[in-house]
């Protein structure tokens, strides 16, 4: 990578490098856990808008707020911030 961003450099090309850190996928082992354990999972202030009571037709029987593959963090919490953090 060092090695492109010099090429990208050297030829007048800037390099922009772009994430989205606080979203992970349905994978995730916390959601999972989530998932299988629901209100009583330990990991449930890990993600926003999670609703227990809401009918949802799409591969959870829950609502979290969840983008196509992925679900956000919630980075109010330390538990939630701590993730960012590498």
């Amino acid at each position: 990578m060092i090695g492109l961003a010099e090429q990208l450099h050297e030829n007048k090309i800037k390099l922009v490098l772009d994430g989205v850190f606080n979203h992970v996928g349905r994978n995730f082992f916390a959601f999972k856990d989530l998932q299988l354990n629901k209100d009583v999972s330990v990991y449930k202030e890990w993600f926003c808008g999670v609703d227990f009571e809401a009918i949802v037709f799409i591969m959870m029987d829950f609502i979290a707020d969840c983008k196509p593959c992925s679900v956000t963090i919630n980075i109010d919490i330390p538990d939630g911030s701590d993730l960012l953090i590498v």
